[in-house]
């Protein structure tokens, strides 16, 4: 795989992640708890803390 692949599959990984976690909060009012129990999200977040919003690295 290219490094651009690479980082495509990285981006849509953790995009479907962020998007996931986002399905049980609906509004400001709302409250959720998400448990991501792959232990590769670590090392996915770790390594491309650029591909996740702000807001959200913040939340967890």
């Amino acid at each position: 795989k290219s490094p651009v692949g690479n980082l495509w599959y990285k981006s849509s990984t953790l995009m479907t992640v962020v998007q996931g976690c986002g399905r049980a909060v609906r509004s400001k009012d709302d409250y959720a708890i998400t448990y991501l129990l792959d232990q590769q999200i670590v090392k996915l977040l770790t390594e491309n803390p650029g591909l996740v919003p702000g807001w959200w690295k913040e939340a967890i």
